[in-house]
């Protein structure tokens, strides 16, 4: 594009140069071709850019580790007259790595026809990974001029997703993670919802009296603490944190598949200690997407006991405890 509108100075400005030296009709009509095509050029390019949009999403939310992630760009041409070229402009940002910018080209959209645009990006890391439209334009058929086009959306995240790898049953010591069958379980309390709590937990016969929303709970559940010590520190330490993450998802899907009915995850971020409960395998992939794109969990508030410090703790380095016995490293 660059190249072009250079060239297309350095024609413009001798012919005028040499027009208004010589009277000749031939380099009049030249230097009137130079300069009216491409305003005829410029006058169509004005529908044609209103009448284009585009918009990005993603393939697919989530993708896991060391797999490629797809940004479509759709280009939307709701005009008659055909689209020469439209130029792409874009940032992407993965997770642990730094900003990429990105070019890219479509030639010839046709009229009231819709184009699409496949981009793959290799993401190494887990996190979140953030696509950004900067400018979307429409150039006219000589290639000098660029108009922008509409942008419906600009926009689109997706979730890399750790790498689990199998774990054998006598890997972790049976006698220290036997799940308490036998155990009374805890008295059933009932008490406010707040946000982040299951809808599954509300007591609604009791709510439609109160005019409140109530939450049936239980001082002590078969869920096991797991609680994730080396979070903050690892975040921004891109391969520990894929090992770290990696060793989590494994681990809570061993326990949850050959132990225990459920899992208390529990984690520190900026704003304090959160828990997200997890009931099965499957439920693992949406704490993580949901811890991976920060949305949280359930928050500790005043009048509420914090979750025991006894429980599984996976530490930094990977080694999974109970209490201060190692039982898997």
């Amino acid at each position: 594009m660059v190249k072009r509108r250079l060239c297309y100075l350095l024609a413009v400005v001798p012919g005028l140069y040499f027009v208004a030296l010589y009277d000749f009709q031939g380099l009049r009509f030249l230097a009137a071709c130079l300069i009216c095509i491409p305003l005829f050029y410029l006058i169509l390019l004005i529908p044609q850019a209103r009448g284009c949009s585009v918009s990005v999403q993603a393939k697919t939310e989530t993708v896991v580790r060391e797999g490629l992630a797809e940004i479509t760009v759709t280009v939307e041409n709701r005009g008659i007259l055909p689209v020469s070229r439209m130029l792409i402009r874009g940032v992407w940002k993965g997770p642990g790595e730094e900003r990429q910018k990105i070019q890219r080209q479509l030639c010839g959209i046709r009229g009231r026809h819709i184009t699409k645009l496949c981009m793959e990006f290799p993401v190494p890391h887990c996190g979140r990974g953030e696509f950004t439209l900067t400018r979307a334009g429409v150039c006219d058929y000589s290639g000098i001029f660029v108009l922008g086009a509409g942008k419906s959306s600009a926009n689109v995240e997706l979730c890399v997703l750790p790498k689990p790898f199998f774990i054998p049953r006598q890997a972790v010591d049976p006698s220290a993670v036997m799940p308490r069958s036998s155990e009374r379980d805890g008295d059933v309390l009932v008490r406010d919802f707040h946000p982040g709590d299951s809808i599954h937990k509300v007591y609604w016969k009791l709510s439609t009296k109160t005019e409140q929303l109530q939450v049936r709970d239980r001082e002590e559940s078969a869920c096991a603490v797991f609680r994730l010590e080396g979070a903050p520190a690892l975040r921004s330490r891109p391969d520990p944190w894929d090992d770290y993450l990696d060793r989590a998802c494994s681990i809570m899907c061993f326990f949850l598949e050959n132990h225990f009915p459920g899992l208390q995850v529990v984690w520190e971020d900026a704003q304090g200690e959160a828990a997200w409960e997890i009931h099965g395998p499957e439920e693992v992939w949406t704490w993580v997407y949901a811890f991976l794109m920060q949305k949280g969990g359930s928050r500790f508030w005043e009048g509420r006991n914090a979750f025991p410090a006894a429980g599984f703790c996976l530490r930094e380095d990977g080694r999974l405890f109970l209490g201060e016995q190692c039982v898997y490293e």
